[in-house]
């Protein structure tokens, strides 16, 4: 099994100085951790993202993140999983502006081989927790360069973070 990265101090100053994002649109997202909750927490998270703009200012890595079908499929399949991860899933707009940068990664799976390098943004959110969002860094030929794309928002917990 894969070892966890423990946050160093300085990570962990910059997550508690963030500024919090307040939640909006909060539709009627099931609760309940059945499967049929999760079928419908995805559906919710397919039908809001589909409809997204193409691009989100981020500015923690001072560039847009696109959102493409990749960031949707993994977003579905890991955020669906509990309803703290909908919500952020479904306000993943106001997470981009208020993320803070933490890492960047090395891409340690197969989804992510296409990537030159992840980065690790995390976004305080009140009523919620903490919003850890990928995004993965990929090289187009010129004249784009480089190109920010979103790969998933998970929602992550305060213990989490302290390790």
């Amino acid at each position: 099994m894969k070892e966890k990265r423990h946050y160093t101090n300085q990570e962990r100053h910059k997550i508690y100085t963030a500024p919090k994002v307040k939640l909006k649109n909060v539709p009627a997202v099931p609760k309940q951790k059945s499967s049929e909750a999760i079928r419908g927490r995805r559906n919710i998270i397919h039908s809001y993202m589909s409809r997204l703009d193409e691009r989100y200012f981020c500015n923690s890595i001072g560039d847009y993140v696109y959102i493409i079908r990749k960031s949707l499929k993994e977003t579905k399949e890991h955020a669906a999983k509990d309803y703290k991860g909908t919500l952020l899933a479904i306000n993943i707009d106001s997470l981009f502006r208020n993320a803070v940068k933490i890492r960047e990664l090395k891409p340690n799976s197969r989804n992510q081989n296409e990537f030159k390098k992840m980065h690790l943004l995390i976004c305080p959110v009140k009523g919620v927790g903490y919003a850890k969002i990928v995004v993965g860094e990929l090289y187009v030929p010129y004249p784009v360069g480089k190109t920010f794309i979103h790969y998933c928002v998970t929602h992550t917990s305060l213990k989490e973070i302290k390790k």
